[in-house]
């Protein structure tokens, strides 16, 4: 009986681990979700807020929430206008036509 369902079981582990999180949605040193990740690029910043299924965006002018979106690698977040990956500790924004690459990652928490 069991060996009738270990390929079950197997097929459920391997699709467990195909689920993808941002990296940088838990907090490293506390295990914790974290609230938001200050993302500094060379000429620009923003704050990005992880939801289940979206990513809020905070810029200097407005706030963006991007839906999740298929990545082969990494998170990938777009509403067909802005589009903001991540990949490791490592995001790159691309929003009204420019792109920021290689903005570092770092978890913040909110003032109390």
């Amino acid at each position: 009986m069991i060996k009738a369902w270990a390929p079950w079981i197997l097929a459920i582990a391997i699709l467990a681990g195909c689920h993808s999180e941002p990296s940088s949605s838990q907090d490293e040193a506390s295990g914790s979700p974290a609230t938001a990740y200050a993302y500094t690029c060379a000429d620009y910043r923003f704050t990005a807020r992880f939801e289940p299924e979206a990513a809020v965006l905070t810029l200097p002018d407005r706030e963006l929430r991007l839906p999740q979106a298929l990545s082969a690698s990494g998170a990938r977040y777009s509403d067909g206008v802005t589009t903001f990956w991540i990949k490791g500790d490592l995001a790159t924004l691309e929003i009204d036509g420019k792109t920021y690459s290689d903005c570092l990652g770092e978890a913040v928490t909110p003032s109390p």
